[in-house]
């Protein structure tokens, strides 16, 4: 779990907010393309403000899946990140 300090824009005048929340991995899983596994990590994200918990679902750099997100189509495949 590592706790995160975002800044969020609200409708609908985009006003920005800062927003503190944990990501906690759920789980990762490989699902197959014509390029290969993709690895798609699922987070459970949770308001520390408010308690609200959401997942999102995320494949390199590209979020896949969140609230009012949802991929129709990708181009090309997502850039992978290194652990540090």
């Amino acid at each position: 779990t590592a706790r995160v300090r975002l800044v969020a824009f609200t409708d609908p005048v985009l006003a920005p907010r800062t927003v503190d929340q944990s990501w906690t991995l759920l789980k990762s899983e490989a699902h197959a393309t014509d390029n290969g596994p993709l690895l798609v990590d699922e987070y459970q994200v949770n308001a520390l403000d408010t308690g609200e918990q959401h997942t999102v679902h995320i494949a390199g750099d590209v979020v896949l899946s969140a609230p009012g997100i949802e991929l129709e189509h990708l181009e090309t495949p997502p850039s992978t990140f290194l652990a540090s």
